[in-house]
């Protein structure tokens, strides 16, 4: 996969992602030509939109669930003991998606002690019963993927 700067040029886009809209077309961060699309874009679609991917991560906006590498993954939260994934299929769900930039520095000399690096966040977001419920995957550079 071919990385590409962001358009500040001072960190590598490692995971560009690929929104696929419910009409079966898809709209890539970037285009054949290079040209980045912007993600204003996919929110202009959300109320359109079907899945969300991020490098290994899919995030289908219709139930809830996550494929991360090939495996679909579903489930509930023990939160006030009720199902939170897919407790309605027909529950919107908004898209949550974001690239952090992270620099780690020695904190005698605050000089950088590593390249900055990104971790990037996909997941979902809803109003359940009156409360904001929010699954989102983090991705790390080396692969590592964690859950919040």
């Amino acid at each position: 996969m071919q990385r590409r700067l962001n358009p500040m040029g001072d960190y590598e886009i490692q995971f560009p992602w690929l929104a696929r809209f419910k009409d079966g077309s898809e709209l890539p961060q970037f285009s054949k030509d290079g040209s980045e699309n912007l993600f204003r874009k996919v929110l202009d679609r959300q109320d359109d939109l079907a899945t969300f991917r991020v490098g290994p991560v899919t995030v289908d906006l219709y139930d809830g669930s996550f494929l991360i590498h090939g495996i679909k993954l579903t489930g509930s939260c023990e939160v006030q003991a009720f199902d939170e994934w897919g407790i309605d299929e027909r529950l919107p769900k908004r898209l949550i998606y974001f690239r952090r930039p992270t620099r780690e520095m020695d904190i005698q000399s605050l000089r950088e002690v590593r390249a900055p690096y990104v971790v990037y966040g996909v997941g979902w977001q809803a109003t359940i019963e009156g409360r904001n419920v929010k699954h989102v995957v983090f991705i790390h550079p080396n692969g590592d993927i964690v859950f919040s």
